[in-house]
């Protein structure tokens, strides 16, 4: 209850981002005994939310972009839960929603104003809430409990194992490991498949077999080498994940293999159904053939009364019968080969796609040996009757085979006839004897099945305990098998208080957590070995082997030229500054944004020239910045040889690219990273790469984070991984472009006018020097040794006093700052501008007053040159009134 109402808190909080839906008009139930409305809501947008069932809305008389917004001005809201959605209808679509309360709001609105609509904000849907609250009470409905208590138990790691996890039936074991061998599985996977098949098998041991498949360990591949035994030798077994991407890429791969290892016309799926949420799988063509959906429309018509098998069936035994009898009814005009031959190739073609449709959804254990086998041969001799009648020496003739007692097999003036004869009178009699058999002993549909025995959780560690509940309940389970990988993304948890106390825990953790034997897939097969090296270290206590296939030449690609474009790299952008998006819940570096969209454009030109095919992932941490990449990529890529992804780590979980670019974001002074810190979204962000792995961040931010981001970073720098982004000619004129588009000058400038009207133009250039003080204290400059920039400035104050004598002492103090900031443009020197103006001038005054003669002494010329300059800045900005309010401060920078 406590996430349920972290989330709807949370929805709140977005109200100016969450889906909306229009509702035109609002009828009170009154019958119902509670207060629930009749509602019509057109969709007509693609941006409206479709209202399902179980949605909890808020209902509003104003599109409201804040909470407040809701209350202004004595306004009430509503929340409702919709309970049902009338379906088949197109526009208004009609639900029914129920609300703890009356609506005044709807009367008032409609009352007032026919045609003024009311808007509802989608919050959250309830449906896995209740699944779940309904779960946690599940020792008042089982009957079967086994499994149930075991998992719930303490002991259940210290039971003795009565067999070694290797030990399977001796028939079996070969079969088993020689199926294995042949889908070219290692050791770990072998060793992890056949311990679950020996477990399964002796149920004395432990219920629950753990398997690690860390990133790029063949976890797919085990699972689906797995689902394949277990269906071979007749476990009935269900398989689920959390997300839908993880559930289409187990149910393909399985697909792939079964029609792999089916022989050639032969195919059968029925022993394979998927379901789920059809809109949010996408299928695609493959897995449409065993979706739940898409299966149930072709089976009905293959079970009709009126058009299905059996009356098929009927239908061609009527006609190989009386075929004489039903021409004279309905030959008309035709000739008796042409009714014959067009009665017969309809009911044929139709009969032959219902069975093909059997074999293909029905379970092999519906459709029994001696049935299938007698489908099989009718086919077979439907079809050489066909053959026999489109024959041209039978035009004509073929009637006497339905005359059988007046058949003169001898009396035929053509050398074949009767051959053909007894051929058709022959085959005509087979398939009625097989129609007439067949209509009694196949049965379909058949009785309930047996029960299922094996459970797979698939990212089982992304899954609350309380969520494995859902299936774990089902009755028949026997045995489940947890496969995934605590150290990656865990379940999503709303709530701190819920957090806290280890509401997102999964399965897979707290067994582990009490010493239950795991399996480790140890060889990874995705990753360069220099993007592998740092996560086997940090996260998998390096126990994870390159496969032979990542140490292989082929798999070191360059993309770009240059060293900074290698397999991995961290590239600095310490110039970058993190904004809040415009609702201010998210963050977003347009910086980086600008060195991110170099670098794709960078790629689509250097792939398009030399017609190379690349995919590239784009993972943000935060929407905001997803968003902002994507509003600047736009349709740039849609026909390029380059594919690009966008999106957070959370969705790339279960992914993988050619290159991927990590945009960290964060950048300031205070080494703040936030949620980034996780180790485990790290973890997921940093094994998506096949290829290349370019990060791109700020590492003096990362570095002050007490996070695995400074470890990373230090790695970077010990193994020559790490770039100064300025360094790069091109990236640095990127970086350069935006600060320069950013509009932080003119925004500030804006925002000061607005303060100040009377002071618009002294006080916004002054605005604008300290904005540029504060761009170049993140950027690095050469120092000038010949201290030519220095004789150049005293010229040009020479040169400018020359040529405005009167203008001399009346100069501006902005304009004063702006030539000391031209001064130091070739200097390295950082300014912090977090402080107040008072603060700034004390720091100054202490800088100029604490200056040791014992440095003096061993300084170098340009030092001492630089040095003095610096001195002579700070002297300047004692004398100078400076407000630097808080438009001018600064998130990074290092103190001079």
């Amino acid at each position: 209850m406590e996430e349920i109402r972290a989330d709807m808190s949370a929805g709140l909080n977005a109200l100016a981002s969450l889906p909306f839906m229009t509702i035109h008009s609002v009828e009170y139930k009154k019958k119902s005994g509670k207060f629930t409305y009749k509602i019509e809501v057109p969709v007509r947008g693609s941006k409206e939310h479709i209202p399902k069932k179980r949605d909890v809305i808020i209902i509003s008389d104003v599109r409201a972009k804040r909470v407040s917004d809701l209350t202004n001005n004595g306004r009430s809201f509503n929340i409702a839960l919709i309970i049902d959605v009338l379906e088949g209808r197109s526009t208004p679509g009609c639900c029914y929603l129920y609300t703890p309360k009356l609506m005044d709001i709807a009367v008032s609105s409609m009352e007032n104003s026919r045609n003024k609509p009311l808007y509802g904000f989608y919050l959250l849907n309830m449906t896995t809430y209740e699944r779940i609250w309904s779960c946690l009470d599940y020792k008042s409905r089982l009957t079967d409990q086994n499994l149930m208590i075991k998992l719930m138990s303490v002991s259940l790691v210290n039971r003795t194992n009565d067999a070694p996890s290797s030990e399977v039936g001796e028939t079996s074991g070969i079969e088993i490991k020689s199926y294995l061998a042949s889908a070219n599985l290692n050791e770990s996977q072998t060793t992890a498949v056949m311990s679950c098949i020996s477990d399964i098998q002796y149920h004395n041991r432990n219920p629950v077999s753990l398997i690690w498949g860390p990133p790029g360990t063949g976890k797919t591949k085990t699972t689906t080498s797995l689902l394949w035994l277990m269906r071979k030798y007749g476990h009935r077994t269900l398989t689920c994940a959390p997300t839908n991407t993880a559930v289409k890429q187990v149910a393909s791969r399985l697909l792939k293999l079964v029609k792999q290892n089916s022989p050639c016309g032969n195919l059968a799926l029925g022993d394979l159904l998927l379901f789920g949420n059809r809109d949010r799988l996408c299928l695609d063509n493959d897995l449409e053939e065993i979706f739940l959906d898409y299966r149930i429309g072709k089976l009905k018509k293959c079970l009709s009364s009126r058009s299905g098998w059996k009356h098929l069936l009927s239908s061609m035994a009527e006609l190989l019968q009386d075929c004489p009898l039903l021409y004279s009814r309905g030959g008309g005009t035709m000739s008796f080969t042409a009714f014959l031959r067009k009665g017969f190739d309809t009911l044929y073609q139709k009969l032959a796609t219902c069975f093909r449709l059997l074999f293909l959804h029905v379970p092999i254990s519906c459709l029994s040996e001696a049935d299938s086998s007698s489908i099989i041969r009718l086919l077979a001799l439907l079809n050489e009757f066909k053959s026999i009648i489109h024959r041209k020496e039978v035009d004509g003739r073929i009637r006497d085979i339905f005359l059988c007692y007046q058949v003169d097999f001898g009396s035929s003036s053509t050398e074949n006839a009767p051959y053909y004869k007894r051929e058709a009178f022959s085959c005509k009699s087979d398939c009625i004897t097989l129609i007439k058999s067949l209509k009694q002993s196949l049965k379909l549909p058949v009785k309930k099945g047996k029960p299922l025995e094996l459970l797979v959780i698939d990212e089982a560690a992304q899954l609350k305990e309380c969520e494995s509940l859902i299936p774990l309940q089902l009755p028949g389970i026997k045995h489940a098998v947890l496969i995934g990988d605590e150290c990656q993304l865990p379940a999503l948890v709303k709530s701190r208080v819920s957090t806290d106390v280890l509401f997102g825990r999964s399965l897979f953790e707290r067994l582990n957590s009490l010493g239950q034997e795991k399996h480790l897939l140890n060889v990874q097969y995705r990753m360069h070995p220099s993007i592998s090296i740092f996560p086997n270290i940090s996260f998998y206590e390096k126990k994870l082997l390159d496969g032979p296939n990542v140490i292989k030449r082929e798999h070191h690609k360059e993309y770009l030229p240059g060293k900074l474009f290698g397999s991995y790299s961290f590239i600095d952008v310490g110039a970058g500054k993190e904004d809040f998006d415009d609702v201010g819940h998210s963050r977003k570096n347009m910086v980086e944004v600008a060195v991110v969209v170099h670098i794709l454009k960078s790629l689509q030109e250097e792939c398009g020239t030399q017609k190379k095919e690349v995919s590239v992932g784009i993972i943000c941490p935060y929407s905001a910045q997803v968003a902002a990449i994507q509003d600047k990529v736009g349709r740039l890529f849609d026909r390029s040889t380059v594919s690009v992804r966008i999106s957070s780590v959370d969705g790339f979980q279960g992914s993988e690219e050619d290159i991927i670019i990590l945009s960290t974001v964060r950048s300031n002074r205070s080494g703040s990273v936030g949620f980034i810190a996780d180790s485990k979204r790290t973890n997921v962000a940093l094994t998506r790469a096949r290829y290349c792995l370019w990060i791109v961040g700020d590492a003096a931010t990362l570095c002050e984070s007490g996070s695995i981001w400074g470890d990373l970073v230090e790695d970077a720098k010990t193994r020559n991984s790490f770039f100064n982004a300025i360094e790069d000619k091109a990236l640095s004129e990127a970086i350069s472009s935006c600060l320069s588009k950013i509009g932080k000058l003119n925004s500030v400038a804006k925002n000061d006018s607005n303060r100040h009207p009377k002071k618009k133009k002294s006080k916004s250039k002054h605005c604008q020097a300290m904005e540029l003080c504060r761009r170049f204290g993140q950027l690095k400059f050469e120092t000038d040794p010949d201290n030519s920039a220095i004789e150049k400035f005293n010229s040009v104050a020479k040169n400018d006093s020359d040529h405005h004598p009167k203008k001399k002492k009346s100069k501006s103090k902005h304009s004063q700052v702006k030539d000391l900031c031209t001064r130091f443009g070739q200097l390295n020197f950082a300014m912090d501008l977090d402080d107040s103006g008072s603060k700034l001038r004390k720091k100054a005054e202490k800088q100029c007053t604490s200056q040791e003669t014992d440095n003096s002494s061993i300084l170098s010329p340009s030092a001492r040159l630089l040095e003095s300059t610096a001195s002579e800045f700070i002297m300047k900005f004692k004398s100078l009134e400076i407000d630097t309010g808080s438009d001018c401060s600064s998130s990074g920078g290092n103190e001079t």
